[in-house]
């Protein structure tokens, strides 16, 4: 269901793409060693091991219905980190949670696992992560979780902020994902959405419960599946409030 709708990164076409991305966050501000894209690189192929995921997208009007039958423009193109690898999952069983919003799922490995295989089987649809996604404006990406497995293929290396020093990470994870998989391997920018302050402080906040409102709601759902997540307020009463 989310396979068949990916891109090829090396037809890469910045106006109409959907990417499956596995991003890597430079936890210690020092830059990521080499030995640590390694080993990340090395949980996709192995299936004693779980890892987080993203669904992104810029697709435009004359592509979006075809992808995904939908009008209008889609752009959703948030991950946890701004350096990464593009993924096609072969079997796309791998695929155990896919849902709108950042679920703070656990960074241990173990708890990950445990984590996976107690909510296995919540999955929105593509349309969904692609269109109902909440969260902040400049991190608000959907997360998917996905157990290791020796057939996904790594396709190309992303990157998100055109600065020297992520180009230099970017180009030090495909040297990386290039050697381990034996091929050539596409480096694609993600462009940063561009930013747009709220002046007023009242509609600051406002916009900030109203998105912390969404996620809440987004996270209950995905706790319990009985939940109807139709009880918090969304960005049209936002929108609204600042053009009355």
């Amino acid at each position: 269901m989310i396979r068949e709708i990916l891109t090829n990164p090396k037809e890469h076409d910045k106006d109409s793409f959907i990417y499956l991305v596995h991003s890597f966050m430079d936890w210690n501000g020092d830059g990521i060693s080499q030995y640590e894209l390694r080993e990340k690189l090395k949980r996709i192929n192995d299936s004693r091991q779980f890892y987080r995921a993203s669904l992104i997208a810029h697709l435009n009007e004359d592509s979006v219905k075809n992808k995904v039958g939908y009008h209008g423009k889609i752009t959703q193109d948030g991950t946890f980190g701004n350096i990464g690898v593009i993924l096609d999952p072969v079997n796309e069983g791998a695929i155990y949670i896919a849902w709108n919003s950042d679920l703070g799922s656990p960074p241990n490995k173990a708890e990950l696992k445990e984590f996976a295989l107690k909510h296995m089987g919540k999955i929105k649809s593509p349309l969904q992560l692609l269109t109902k996604t909440v969260g902040p404006k400049d991190i608000k990406y959907n997360e998917l979780v996905l157990q290791g497995c020796k057939n996904t293929e790594v396709q190309g290396v992303f990157f998100r902020g055109n600065n020297i020093e992520t180009r230099y990470k970017a180009k030090m994870l495909a040297d990386i994902a290039c050697e381990t998989s034996q091929r050539d391997l596409p480096i694609i920018e993600i462009p940063l959405p561009p930013y747009e302050s709220i002046n007023n402080p009242e509609d600051q906040e406002l916009e900030s419960m109203l998105i912390h409102s969404e996620m809440l709601g987004a996270q209950l759902e995905f706790t319990n599946p009985n939940y109807q997540n139709d009880k918090f307020p969304t960005f049209k009463t936002f929108e609204n409030h600042t053009q009355s």
